[in-house]
């Protein structure tokens, strides 16, 4: 599940029709000292620990490439609102993309929109 989360994170950022390279460097960043927590049921989020620092580096690639639009399965797995994933990753989506999507300094009204 993180790996989507970073991607939702990433597709926030890019609402505005662009991904800029200090929004894509802050998510990379991110992922890159944050790492996979386990939660109840299996879920995995982001957390941020000493203990577990940064993600696998195949993810940190992934991210780097990662174009907002290439894939449908993001907008599926998160309206699906009565699963725990969702629940537990809600308030995190927020806060982390509204962080990722102002890295540029230019928070565009349609990455505001994105989260909605």
């Amino acid at each position: 599940y993180a790996i989507l989360f970073l991607k939702t994170i990433l597709h926030v950022a890019g609402a505005d029709a662009k991904v800029s390279d200090p929004e894509r460097t802050w998510v990379v960043g991110f992922a890159g000292v944050c790492g996979e927590e386990y939660y109840p049921e299996s879920l995995k989020l982001p957390m941020c620990s000493l203990e577990n620092l940064g993600f696998p580096q195949n993810i940190i690639d992934e991210l780097k490439v990662y174009q907002p639009g290439d894939s449908d399965v993001i907008e599926k797995f998160f309206n699906d609102t009565d699963k725990e994933y969702v629940k537990h990753a809600r308030f995190s989506i927020l806060y982390y993309g509204l962080r990722a999507a102002s890295a540029d300094g230019d928070l565009h009204p349609k990455e505001l929109q994105a989260i909605y």
